[in-house]
């Protein structure tokens, strides 16, 4: 019997996985965090509900035997591309249906990868951008519409240098201006701009990277969700 492991903070999202689940699974928690460090999460299967990037990362690196599914509250590529990138297995949406959610986990169960086909399609027409520690902030808290001086405050830098990253960045991520690169930002994986968004007094919380559409390169084979 596989053991499935939620965390989530939605209780109906636990109710209904309930229902989808067989007789040959078992979900045996429901947690609205992660274990804390140190202790490997339990189970077959962790499913991630909008996590983000850094609980999967700490997942992978506590208990790399546990298949890491990231549950997607949006259908928005980024946060699931990037979610794959940072080693989860499979991905489902709030849109997945109830034979897809069954789909993922039964696939990564068997060790094989699982992502809705809408996302297979989108890491085809999209390429991973890495981003510095220092362009990683710019980026994020462009996204909360601070002009340049507030942005060399918050950052402890020239107002001179914020526009010297700025002009790196429209060249590296082929954005034309501040709304393109705001947007960007809002869009990726791992939700730190919009956290920065939401916060009162916004914090330089740094995007790892960020995914914008492919020109040249080829992207490396996912498998498709069926």
């Amino acid at each position: 019997m596989a053991i499935i492991t939620l965390y989530t903070e939605r209780h109906v999202l636990a109710l209904g996985l309930e229902q989808v689940l067989t007789p040959n699974h078992r979900l045996i928690k429901v947690s609205l965090e992660l274990p804390a460090s140190g202790v490997a999460a339990r189970g077959d299967v962790a499913i991630l509900d909008g996590a983000g990037v850094d609980a999967i990362l700490r997942l992978r690196r506590e208990n790399r035997q546990v298949a890491i599914v990231a549950w997607e509250r949006s259908d928005a590529s980024e946060p699931a591309l990037s979610a794959l990138s940072s080693g989860a297995q499979g991905v489902i949406l709030d849109s997945s249906s109830p034979n897809d959610v069954l789909a993922c986990i039964d696939t990564v169960l068997k060790g094989t990868a699982w992502v809705p086909p809408a996302i297979a399609q989108a890491a085809v027409s999209t390429r991973q951008c890495r981003l510095t520690r220092r362009e990683g902030e710019l980026l994020s808290l462009v996204a909360t519409g601070l002009s340049n001086k507030e942005i060399a405050y918050s950052l402890g830098i020239a107002v001179g240098t914020v526009k010297v990253y700025l002009c790196r960045l429209f060249t590296k991520l082929g954005v034309s201006d501040r709304y393109e690169l705001a947007l960007l930002a809002l869009r990726q994986a791992n939700g730190a701009a919009a956290q920065t968004v939401r916060a009162a007094t916004p914090e330089p919380v740094s995007l790892n990277s960020v995914f914008i559409p492919r020109r040249m390169e080829d992207w490396q084979n996912l498998p498709l969700g069926r």
